[in-house]
């Protein structure tokens, strides 16, 4: 019996580890989530930031004062040479 008793207790003992093992491996996961989530909202909200700020800037009346802005003229055909490539 007593032998029985060494065994469960053992068995019982090295359960008792194994639960308190998995919860605290599952309370770490848990943590490294919501803080993937959290990057990963702010990253959603700096890449729409940065979409807008795209939109504004391709704006060609934007582009059009830039260039009046820096005297840029477009260049004309006697300008623009066309290069092969084979």
């Amino acid at each position: 019996m007593n032998y029985i008793n060494i065994v469960l207790l053992t068995v019982a003992i090295g359960s008792g580890f194994a639960v308190v093992t998995q919860q605290n491996l599952a309370r770490q996961r848990h943590a490294e989530l919501s803080a993937a989530e959290k990057q990963q909202r702010e990253l959603e909200q700096e890449y729409s930031r940065l979409q807008l700020k795209q939109a504004e800037l391709s704006n060609h009346q934007l582009i059009r004062k830039a260039a009046e802005k820096g005297k840029l003229v477009q260049p004309s055909a006697a300008d623009t040479k066309v290069i092969e490539i084979e």
